[in-house]
């Protein structure tokens, strides 16, 4: 089944493509004409991922939200404790993110529907304008790339669907709507990141944040799981950890779990499994993550017995450290690594 949604995609990529090259080498005379009509035709389609995520941003400001995040691409415009900064993070599936911090929670409910659908509903608006356009002024690269860019995003983003290995933002909507777990877990996970974004140690959040009652492993496992990690609860997260394992996690977290796993293993002096597909996929995608950074520092001093190559992906760590937007969040992972050179001297 996923490998014909890839091919529908493809094909109707192509198409798209295909027809658009011919519009546009119909409508220009000379080679540096149809150069710059593509360049148009691109910069339309940059313009609408951040208009998509203006589109969240404003759809937060008017139920409520604060600001917390505004990422396009790896470029991150972030407020912490009241101070403005730039940071590069990537993630996995998204071209972009806007994160605010979400109003208070009443009986179980908050607003959420607008905010997952406002960037849709911006690429959607924008693509009704650059179709008057082109219909009131006649043909231009720029209006003609605007709407079907708008149109696209609009569509993938706002008709429920998995995007890779993470929910669109019309699921996220939808599950919010009708599942009061995923619905809590969203509102959770949006003032976990506030609090990360202000300093914070997930150790030292309240504990009801990362609760995780039977059922719920889905939505707040991981969560979970990481709120064990930072507290040195490696007992403890190895016992959830197994038990998410059986719970195959949906996504990105889902990889992110058996990554921490393999590094627990290695921890306990045990073999750890191949790696899955999905955890090479994120690999790729994601090298400068912490975790990932800290599992190749686990692997190269633990297994390969590699200290020099050890010594060169902890100088990766750091580095990356100068411009993460969470440096809180690396803790953990520099509490692992450390643990893990203990090992190996002791071993040695």
């Amino acid at each position: 089944m996923k490998n014909i949604k890839k091919t529908c995609f493809f094909v109707v990529g192509c198409l798209i493509g295909g027809v658009l090259g011919a519009v546009m080498a119909m409508r220009t005379d000379t080679l540096p004409e149809l150069l710059m009509a593509f360049v148009l035709m691109f910069a339309a389609v940059y313009a609408q991922l951040i208009l998509h995520e203006a589109g969240h941003l404003i759809a937060g400001l008017l139920t409520g939200y604060r600001f917390v995040s505004f990422r396009i691409g790896s470029l991150m415009l972030m407020k912490t404790q009241g101070r403005w900064r730039l940071a590069r993070f990537k993630l996995m599936g998204t071209g972009g993110q806007c994160l605010m911090a979400p109003p208070a929670m009443v009986n179980g409910n908050y607003p959420n529907t607008l905010y997952h659908f406002g960037g849709a509903i911006m690429n959607l608006l924008w693509a009704v304008l650059a179709g008057l356009m082109l219909y009131l002024t006649g043909y231009s690269a720029w209006w003609l790339g605007t709407m079907v860019a708008g149109a696209l995003m609009a569509a993938t983003n706002g008709i429920p669907m998995k995007a890779g290995m993470v929910d669109n933002d019309g699921r996220n909507a939808v599950r919010s709507l009708h599942e009061e777990d995923v619905r809590t877990g969203f509102y959770r996970q949006l003032q976990i990141n506030a609090a990360l974004t202000d300093g914070q140690r997930l150790r030292d959040m309240p504990a009801e944040w990362f609760a995780c009652a039977e059922g719920q492993e889905h939505e707040r496992g991981y969560l979970r799981f990481q709120y064990l990690l930072d507290q040195a609860d490696y007992q403890a997260a190895r016992e959830l950890g197994e038990r998410l394992m059986e719970c195959s996690l949906p996504g990105i977290h889902g990889a992110l779990l058996e990554n921490d796993m393999r590094c627990l293993d290695l921890l306990d002096g045990k073999t750890p499994a191949a790696p899955s597909k999905a955890l090479g996929q994120l690999g790729k995608a994601m090298p400068a993550y912490p975790a990932i950074l800290r599992s190749r520092y686990l692997f190269a001093l633990l297994e390969e017995k590699n200290e020099e190559k050890a010594d060169k992906i902890k100088g990766q760590f750091h580095k990356m450290l100068d411009a993460y937007p969470y440096p809180s969040d690396t803790k953990a992972d520099e509490a692992l690594m450390a643990l893990a050179w203990q090992k190996y001297k002791k071993d040695q």
